[in-house]
């Protein structure tokens, strides 16, 4: 299995864990676990560019940089990462956060839409 493959198994991974705990109205962890599993499909689609990275601030400068601002990613998609990342910050560690329910199904759904645009973009490169 290629290290894409296996980034996009932990994104999927990180995406089903965040439904079960947005069903289980864990709204704060669930979204962590959508911000996670989007740095795994950004990161999957960065090491098409040659680039490994871990940093989350990295990752999403270089994922804007190389797909969002060329137009591979929807601008809107492109910055659902930047978006999550401060709210799955609060959510891991301010005690008094709370995520509002729709909000986080909104994230969620976004993720999907994220992760479809990431494996096209994958589909296209590989052809």
């Amino acid at each position: 299995m290629s290290k894409i493959d296996q980034l996009l198994d932990r994104a999927s991974d990180k995406f089903m864990a965040a439904d079960i705990l947005a069903n289980h109205e864990c709204f704060d962890d669930a979204i962590s676990r959508t911000f996670y599993g989007l740095l795994f499909c950004a990161r999957a689609l960065l090491l098409t560019k040659s680039l490994s990275l871990q940093d989350p601030d990295e990752v999403i400068s270089a994922f804007r940089n190389e797909f969002v601002k060329k137009g591979i990613v929807d601008s809107e998609l492109g910055t659902l990462l930047k978006e999550t990342k401060p709210l799955a910050e609060k959510a891991d560690f301010s005690p008094s956060f709370k995520v509002p329910d729709e909000k986080v199904k909104q994230l969620m759904e976004g993720a999907q839409l994220f992760m479809e645009q990431v494996e096209d973009a994958l589909s296209e490169i590989e052809e």
